[in-house]
């Protein structure tokens, strides 16, 4: 059974699916928005990240560097 409340095409067959068409279309171009502007949370994670990868490369460099020369 074909459900038209599902359809999003051009021409919604009711008021109600052309507005929920129109809503899931406009939160689409919010995400992407929200994405060009850099997400706060996506860039804090790479933050965390980055500085993560610094301290365990910084505090594992001597004791690898102690092992390899005794």
């Amino acid at each position: 059974m074909n459900d038209a409340n599902s359809k999003c095409g051009p021409n919604p067959p009711t008021y109600q699916v052309y507005a929920k068409c129109q809503l899931i279309s406009h939160l689409h171009d919010v995400v992407l928005r929200r994405d060009d502007a850099g997400n706060p949370i996506e860039t804090k994670l790479h933050q965390l990240s980055s500085d993560l990868y610094t301290v365990i490369s910084n505090n594992l460099q001597l004791p690898i560097d102690s092992a390899l020369s005794t």
